[in-house]
């Protein structure tokens, strides 16, 4: 049997935490934040009798006005791709997905760090007690989880397939008008094993897996944003490469900045970047998934 609604307690739910849910919901989605506070306050009026029996009411409101700005969020969307046909180009400040709803696709416990930490406020001392775990692996978490936040922002989540597919005519072609034509047979034979195709690229939760169609496995490792920069440190070898990326629509653009990764078979990283990453834009494949 529900408990009867005390409308003192809302009253002093409402007066002490609108102000301080809005200030928090304006910094994640911008002007609508009075708004989507005020319905969410009204659905725990509405469903008061048993919210108030909750430990904590004001968390509640939070998580529904959360659901709501991700529904807004995608209504809007929607909305905007039936009214132009084409948008600007968007780079990285200009993100495909808003960060309410990369949140709640978030794994669990990677959401509830960001959760507690950021929108309710709680120390990391008790982020660890609540999670079960110590206080350095919740900031490893939280770390994880803010990188993952970035990746699902800017779009850059899901299975990319490369437009240009490879001959291995086309390869030494390649290698040979860019002065590597030396090592032609190192990079056919030793790594690619005797053929050509179509590179795919698939990223989710900040780990990557680069592969060619035939489902052979080139390089796999962890992924981090760095401004407009996509990192990519590779599992098998030390370093990393750094890459100009560019999310236009259903398309990835990464050009090749710098790396610290060693050669391998002789050939710089830079020059594997050329042929791999450089030549031509990936497609996305499918919809966002995990590795």
């Amino acid at each position: 049997m529900s408990k009867q609604p005390d409308d003192r307690r809302y009253d002093a739910l409402y007066a002490g935490a609108f102000a301080r849910v809005t200030r928090e919901l304006r910094r994640l989605i911008g002007p609508d934040a009075e708004d989507i506070a005020q319905e969410a306050f009204l659905v725990a009026h509405q469903r008061w009798d048993v919210v108030q029996t909750l430990d904590r009411p004001e968390a509640w409101v939070r998580r529904v006005a959360l659901r709501m700005s991700g529904r807004r969020a995608r209504r809007e969307r929607h909305r905007q791709a039936l009214e132009a046909a084409t948008d600007p180009p968007r780079t990285f400040t200009a993100p495909d997905l808003d960060l309410v709803s990369a949140l709640l696709e978030l794994p669990d416990r990677h959401a509830a760090a960001v959760r507690l930490h950021h929108l309710e406020d709680r120390p990391m001392t008790e982020v660890a007690e609540r999670l079960g775990c110590s206080e350095g692996a919740a900031k490893v978490l939280l770390v994880r989880a803010r990188r993952v936040l970035a990746e699902r922002i800017v779009g850059l989540t899901g299975h990319w397939v490369s437009e240009h597919t490879w001959s291995v005519d086309g390869i030494a072609r390649h290698l040979k008008a860019i002065g590597w034509s030396s090592h032609a047979g190192a990079v056919i034979d030793g790594d690619l094993g005797g053929r050509g195709g179509r590179w795919e690229l698939t990223v989710s939760n900040g780990s990557y897996l680069f592969r060619r169609d035939d489902g052979a496995r080139f390089d796999h490792g962890a992924t981090r944003l760095i401004g407009s920069a996509l990192e990519m440190a590779p599992t098998l070898n030390t370093g990393r490469a750094r890459y100009h990326a560019r999310v236009d629509g259903r398309r990835l653009a990464l050009r090749f900045a710098d790396a610290t990764i060693p050669p391998h078979l002789g050939v710089p990283e830079g020059i594997w970047a050329g042929m791999f990453f450089d030549v031509a834009p990936f497609i996305r494949a499918d919809a966002p998934g995990h590795l």
